[in-house]
C-alpha cells in the first residue's frame, strides 16, 4: 500500500488544519448509518495514523459516537473532521487537501466498471 508523507487538509475557513506524518491512498467509503446522519451521505476517508498534528487544535470537540469509535468536529460550526478509533491511535482524517495525489491509486473505470 502506498503512502504520501507528511500531508495536509483544513476546513474551508482554515481555522483547523493538519499536517498527518504518514496517509495510506487507500480510501475508506463508510455508509453505516452513523456516519450518514453526520455527513448526511457516506464518509470518504484515509487512514492517517497516530501521528497528526493539529494546528488549532482548542476549537476542536470530540464526540463518542459507538463503544468503540470517536468522532471530531470544529466547535463553532459543527463540520466534521475525523474520527478514531478509541483502542488504537489511528486517525481518519476527512480534509485533506492533497487529495488529487489519490487519484493515480485509483483503480481504472476505462472501458467500463471494473
Amino acid at each position: 500500500m502506498a503512502e504520501l508523507e507528511n500531508a495536509g487538509g483544513r476546513r474551508l475557513c482554515g481555522a483547523v488544519r493538519f499536517v498527518a506524518a504518514k496517509v495510506r491512498t487507500e480510501v475508506h467509503v463508510r455508509h453505516c448509518g452513523m456516519r450518514r446522519r453526520w455527513s448526511g451521505g457516506p464518509e470518504f476517508a484515509a487512514d492517517c495514523g497516530a501521528n497528526v498534528a493539529f494546528e488549532g487544535a482548542e476549537k476542536i470537540s470530540t464526540h463518542r459516537s459507538s463503544d468503540w469509535a470517536e468522532g471530531a468536529f470544529r466547535k463553532i460550526c459543527g463540520t466534521h473532521l475525523y474520527y478514531r478509533i478509541i483502542d488504537s491511535a489511528a486517525e481518519v482524517v476527512e480534509t485533506l487537501t492533497e487529495a488529487e495525489a489519490f487519484a493515480k491509486y485509483a483503480p481504472s473505470t476505462e472501458g467500463g466498471a471494473p
